[in-house]
């Protein structure tokens, strides 16, 4: 086990491993939204991921509702 681990340590130290083999671009929209774009290998599809920086913790007891519904459908 330890020398699988250590196998796998040492590819990933590789810079040929290592380097993305794709360019990521970032922009900045000017409502302040921040965009990352990488290009993906599947040709007619598209994946999304979103990070919101506030969660339920930043708001008060009576205002739980909605934060809590969006976190669902988000």
């Amino acid at each position: 086990m330890r020398c699988l681990l250590f196998a796998c340590l040492l590819l990933g130290s590789f810079p040929s491993f290592a380097l993305d083999r794709f360019q990521v671009e970032g922009y900045t929209l000017r409502n302040g939204l921040q965009l990352l774009l990488k290009p993906g290998t599947d040709r007619g599809h598209v994946a999304i991921r979103l990070v919101v920086g506030v969660g339920l913790d930043d708001f008060g007891c009576e205002e739980k509702e909605l934060p809590h519904l969006l976190e669902h459908l988000l």
